[in-house]
């Protein structure tokens, strides 16, 4: 083992937190020694991962990073539901919505939360998808305050879910791209 591995051991036993010009320069002598013992192991200390030949390298025309796209559906659907969800509680008051979340009876096609929707920290996909299942027939019975017509917010709920429903389709069509623009 050359002196170099020993001081990357060292460097492994210590731990240390390291600053990023510390980091540019062993990833500069990591650099200079690909595909040793040594590399390797220099590479798992900064961060760097251990591909030596990557598939894409001789293929042409290829840019990898621009390949991965995020995923804009799931995150229209995230959006999307956190400011319905966020609107609704505006419109009528947490307490009013939780207690109506309460008051669902059992159901096997809908999740039940049965503490509301108030208390979850960190919502996922799957909940929000379970949280649309429900939250139209959750609102269309509690008047809004002030006698005002809750009729406007069920019309907007009920477009979007309805927008939500259709883009999730596999593929889209003239005429479901029509009921898209008509949802809104």
């Amino acid at each position: 083992m050359s002196a170099k591995c020993e001081g990357v051991d060292r460097e492994v036993r210590r731990n240390r937190p390291r600053s990023a010009k510390e980091l540019a320069a062993k990833r500069k002598g990591i650099a200079k020694n690909p595909g040793t013992r040594c590399w390797r192991r220099g590479s798992h200390i900064t961060g760097i991962k251990c591909i030596q030949q990557p598939y894409w390298a001789n293929l042409p025309f290829v840019n990898i990073y621009r390949s991965i796209t995020p995923d804009i559906l799931r995150q229209l659907c995230q959006g999307v539901v956190k400011h319905l969800v966020s609107w609704i509680i505006t419109a009528y008051g947490a307490d009013e919505i939780d207690a109506h979340c309460c008051r669902i009876p059992p159901n096997h096609n809908i999740r039940l939360f049965l503490k509301g929707i108030m208390k979850l920290q960190c919502v996922t996909g799957k909940e929000h998808a379970d949280m649309c299942r429900f939250i139209l027939g959750l609102v269309i019975g509690i008047p809004l305050p002030d006698g005002v017509s809750p009729h406007p917010l069920l019309c907007a709920v009920r477009a979007l879910l309805d927008f939500l429903y259709l883009a999730q389709y596999p593929a889209h069509t003239v005429d479901t791209l029509e009921l898209l623009q008509d949802a809104l």
